[in-house]
C-alpha cells in the first residue's frame, strides 16, 4: 500500500476578486495557461484568522457588504495555506494595503478574531487587540445587545434541524 503525504504550502499571488458570498467567503478568478489556451476557474477562499455572522444573523449581512465594498472586482493579494491542493484559508490584502482586510473586517466590528491556519501575517494577539477595541467601541456586531458567536450561532441551526 502507497502512503501519500500531505503538502502543505504557503502561496503568495495576485488575483481579483469576483464574488463575495458572506461576510467571511471570497471567490477568486483563477487564469491556467495550456499551450494554446487559457482555462479560466473560480476559487472559493476562506478568510483565515476571522469568523463573521452568517447571513441569516444579526450582523450578517452588514459583514458581508462591508467585505464585498472592499474587494469585489478588485485586484488583491492573497497569502494562503493550501494542504494538497485544497485551501486551508488566505489573508487578502487590498492593492498598495498593509492591513489585510481580515483585520479590518475585526477592527470594524464585523467579524470576531479566532484561531489562525497562517499565524506569520498578523498574529493573533493584534487581532484580539483589535476585537477588544470594536468592542469598546460599540461598532459593528458589538453594537448588538448579545452578539451570538457564528459558531454557536451555525450549532444551535444545526441542531434545530436535527
Amino acid at each position: 500500500m502507497a502512503v501519500t503525504a500531505h503538502a502543505t504550502k504557503r502561496l503568495e499571488y495576485q488575483t481579483t476578486v469576483v464574488d463575495v458570498l458572506d461576510g467571511k467567503s471570497i471567490v477568486i478568478s483563477n487564469k491556467v495557461f495550456v499551450t494554446d489556451f487559457e482555462i479560466l476557474s473560480n476559487e472559493k477562499i476562506e478568510l483565515d484568522g476571522v469568523d463573521s455572522p452568517e447571513l441569516d444573523q444579526p450582523g450578517g449581512k452588514e459583514a458581508h457588504e462591508f467585505i464585498k465594498n472592499a474587494v469585489k472586482g478588485q485586484r488583491v493579494k492573497i497569502i494562503e495555506l493550501t494542504d494538497s491542493g485544497r485551501s486551508k484559508g488566505g489573508w487578502v490584502f487590498q492593492r498598495g494595503q498593509t492591513n489585510s482586510v481580515n483585520l479590518l473586517m475585526v477592527e470594524a466590528g464585523m467579524s470576531w478574531a479566532k484561531d489562525q491556519q497562517i499565524t506569520s501575517v498578523v498574529p493573533l494577539e493584534k487581532m484580539k487587540k483589535a476585537q477588544e477595541k470594536a468592542k469598546e467601541e460599540k461598532k459593528g456586531l458589538w453594537s448588538l445587545d448579545n452578539p451570538v458567536p457564528p459558531w454557536e450561532w451555525r450549532k444551535k441551526e444545526k441542531n434545530a434541524e436535527n
